[in-house]
């Protein structure tokens, strides 16, 4: 097996193993820190452990009403929490991969990444 068939190989691999892997979240609320809010330490943050199927990494932001204050909120939550919030959230998104939830998703994924360097060996 020539070098670049290899290469090929092993990044497959690590796709598959990323896709079978426990998930890890962010889980924090400013309702009881302020450390939460979209500027938070990273390295400081809380995690949680996300293993439920259909499970995935969520940041929800809850407008200021009456006397409570805009909130944000990060965690572990069903793949559909927020199409039952379309409305009610200023924002509202659920993620698949590792501590996903810290900002507004803007990176591809691995696989994403992998298929597009598959696609460029190809052709």
């Amino acid at each position: 097996m020539d070098f670049s068939k290899m290469v090929f190989v092993w990044i497959l691999v690590l796709c598959l193993v990323q896709l079978g892997a426990s998930l890890d979240c962010f889980s924090c609320t400013t309702l009881k820190s302020n450390k939460c809010q979209d500027t938070f330490e990273k390295q400081t943050a809380e995690t949680v452990r996300c293993d439920e199927p259909g499970y995935g990494c969520m940041k929800q932001i809850v407008s200021a009403t009456g006397q409570q204050p805009r909130t944000t909120h990060r965690g572990c939550t069903p793949q559909l929490y927020c199409d039952s919030l379309k409305g009610i959230s200023d924002h509202c998104s659920v993620c698949d991969t590792q501590l996903c939830n810290s900002s507004s998703p803007t990176g591809l994924s691995l696989l994403i990444g992998s298929i597009i360097l598959i696609a460029a060996w190809l052709i």
